[in-house]
């Protein structure tokens, strides 16, 4: 897998193993264990309990991540709402970050809705460490 680079050159794609990697997941067992498959597969891993925690940091430090993993029901603000305020947020970088998104569901209604926000794909839990790596 790779994660779109940050740079001007916007051809050529970052390794993984350079990228900064958010995963927000509400349910501790996943959040773990999505870090663990991605450990020493991903240059950095940044997690999140909540869209709230995740949105502060990113606003906090707009270059956190080059990639984002988002799950879509978390409590309060949903995975969709977190990805509608990246995508209009005041910069660039937010802007323009890959989100992946995490479910559980196989819902075509919620595919297309993530899909009008730009996001680069889907990952359905249970999580395999094949379309991680």
């Amino acid at each position: 897998m790779k994660a779109p680079s940050r740079s001007k050159d916007k051809d050529q794609p970052r390794p993984l193993s350079s990228a900064s990697v958010l995963v927000v997941e509400d349910h501790t067992f996943v959040l773990d264990l999505l870090e663990r498959m991605l450990k020493g597969k991903a240059g950095c891993l940044h997690g999140a309990r909540s869209a709230e925690d995740a949105l502060y940091n990113l606003e906090k430090a707009p270059g956190l991540a080059h990639v984002a993993i988002v799950d879509i029901h978390l409590p309060g603000m949903d995975g969709i709402k977190l990805i509608e305020k990246i995508r209009t947020a005041e910069w660039a970088v937010l802007k323009a970050l890959p989100i992946i998104v995490l479910t559980g569901e196989n819902n075509m209604d919620l595919f297309r809705r993530a899909a009008h926000l730009k996001i680069s794909g889907f990952l359905i839990k249970p999580v395999a460490v094949t379309p991680l790596t």
